[in-house]
Formats: structure tokens, C-alpha cells, sequence
């Protein structure tokens, strides 16, 4: 038999050395389930690929938008630092918690402090404490437990803490109140009611 189209043809001896046995099967035949198998691997591949991609677009993303929120963070801070630092009063930022977070050397200047006192995450209330022991040294320990009672209460429910003090030859400063202020728009809208 003679076939016309490329095969693949296997044999073997056996037990006689004259006799052999054949096999053959068209080529096509048997790489038929090997193409498919290929296209499957191609497409996979690809499909992998394609994801690795994918993900490294997005996470070059990612790291772009973090390195520019680092950048904004940084900017942020610097411009908070010269604007305290170029304050004349004193200047202590809390938490909601009402603990230390930033102060300005003006701060430092007016409440000479011990180093561990202030510092960040320090509770206002030890801060107060310490400088009324600072200013007022002869007070005894039961005034000072009357202090923090006083500061504990005044501080619950209390969002913002607004404090001031004398800076040498100015004047000291002023508190406007909420009426104050209404009362000024008000004689800026009426002219007659000087």
C-alpha cells in the first residue's frame, strides 16, 4: 500500500529477524489534538501576558499617585512649619483627643519647657500642668488637683482650644465673639444704625 500524504511510520522487529511489524498514521491524523493544545497554550499565554500588564500599568499607577500624594503631604507640611514659624504668638496644635501634634518655637519661647513634656502625643492637660508648675511653683497639690478638674471639665465636648497671650510691647490680643461679629455685619448692611 502507498500513501500520498505525509504519515508517520513506525516498526519493529519481533521474534524473527526477517519479520517486522509496521504501523503508520497520517501525519494530520495525529497532530490534530497537538494544534489545538498549541492554540490553547498560545491564548493562555497571551491572556497572561496581557494581565501582567495590565497590572503593572496599574500598580505604576499607583505608585505615581502615591509619590504625588507624598509630594502634596511634604508641600503641605513645609508651608504649615513657615507659618507657624513666622507667628508672633505662640502656637500649640491638638489632636482630637486633645494631644500634642506641631507647636512653634514662639510656643517654646513663652512656656520653657523640659524636652519630654512637650512633645508629640503628650496630653494637654500634662503640658497646663507643667506650666503652671513653671509659673506658679509655690502651688500645692491640692490646687493643682483642682486645676486638672477644671481643665478635664472644660476640655469635654470642646473641638477647638483657642489660647493667647501677651506678646511684649503690643497689645494683647483680642477674643471676637460670634454676636460681635454679627453685630458688625449688621451695621455694615444698616449705615443709619451707628
Amino acid at each position: 500500500m502507498v500513501w500520498s500524504e505525509p504519515s508517520l511510520l513506525v516498526f519493529r522487529p519481533i521474534l524473527y529477524q526477517d519479520l517486522r511489524i509496521a504501523a503508520s498514521i497520517p501525519l494530520d491524523a495525529a497532530l490534530a489534538g497537538w494544534r489545538e493544545q498549541r492554540d490553547a497554550i498560545a491564548l493562555t499565554t497571551a491572556l497572561f501576558i496581557a494581565m501582567i500588564f495590565a497590572a503593572g500599568v496599574l500598580a505604576l499607577r499607583y505608585v505615581d499617585r502615591m509619590s504625588q500624594a507624598r509630594l502634596a503631604i511634604a508641600q503641605s507640611k513645609a508651608t504649615l512649619e513657615q507659618a507657624l514659624e513666622s507667628m508672633v504668638s505662640g502656637f500649640l496644635l491638638l489632636d482630637s483627643q486633645h494631644r500634642v501634634l506641631q507647636w512653634n518655637r514662639r510656643f517654646e519661647e513663652m512656656y520653657p519647657l523640659r524636652h519630654p513634656v512637650l512633645a508629640p502625643l503628650v496630653p494637654f492637660s500634662t503640658v497646663v500642668m507643667e506650666i503652671l508648675h513653671h509659673r506658679m511653683p509655690s502651688v500645692t497639690d491640692e490646687e493643682r488637683a483642682l486645676q486638672q478638674q477644671r481643665l478635664a471639665d472644660h476640655l469635654k465636648g470642646v473641638d477647638v482650644i483657642v489660647s493667647t497671650a501677651a506678646v511684649p510691647g503690643r497689645p494683647a490680643p483680642k477674643i471676637v465673639s460670634a454676636a460681635m461679629v454679627a453685630i458688625s455685619r449688621l451695621r455694615k448692611s444698616s449705615p443709619g444704625l451707628a
